[in-house]
């Protein structure tokens, strides 16, 4: 029964009102005109799935809408609480030797070549961590199978769920099944 292999909320199936029973099936399986019937319920459930199957296009056609494309958002820097305060502790570094050496480049000009470089210094680290801390959204795309939205595989974030594991999936599988059911 397709109903068992859907469990997402936003996407569940109405309950099934067929009795799944082993009993039921092996006298079903017994019976004498076993053939007609079959032939008949099997184009009840045909009709069932190509109507399930629709509903899971349009699911796919919304959901390809709502797609965020790569880059979406821009490039943030997200750090964690103490990196972040060495980063902003940095920045009031580098504005202060910046503005020190701007004072003494009247009075002493290889104070202000000295200060001048440490400031480049500290900039240089602070530009470190906006790299290290970088983050750009890698995108998503839509399975044309099942319509589930996953995120395409970031090369600095390989944890994600990608298409690699989302084609193992519970959901993927019981679709993929589905649709071969309706070729067959």
């Amino acid at each position: 029964c397709p109903h068992d292999w859907f469990t997402e909320r936003r996407r569940k199936m109405p309950s099934c009102n067929k009795i799944h029973s082993e009993p039921l099936r092996d006298k079903f399986e017994a019976h004498a005109d076993v053939e007609k019937y079959r032939q008949e319920f099997e184009e009840q459930f045909l009709h069932y799935l190509d109507g399930v199957v629709r509903d899971c296009d349009a699911f796919i056609g919304r959901e390809k809408i709502k797609c965020r494309p790569k880059g979406t958002g821009g490039v943030t820097t997200r750090m964690p609480p103490d990196i972040q305060e060495k980063y902003e502790a940095l920045q009031k570094e580098h504005q202060r030797l910046i503005k020190e050496a701007e004072e003494k480049a009247d009075e002493s000009l290889s104070k202000s070549e000295e200060l001048t470089k440490q400031a480049l210094e500290v900039e240089d680290e602070i530009n470190n961590l906006k790299l290290r801390f970088r983050y750009e959204y890698p995108g998503e795309e839509v399975c044309d199978v099942c319509g589930v939205r996953y995120a395409l595989q970031a090369d600095d974030k390989p944890e994600w769920h990608d298409k690699a594991s989302h084609l193992n999936g519970k959901m993927h599988k019981g679709w993929k099944q589905i649709r071969q059911k309706i070729k067959e």
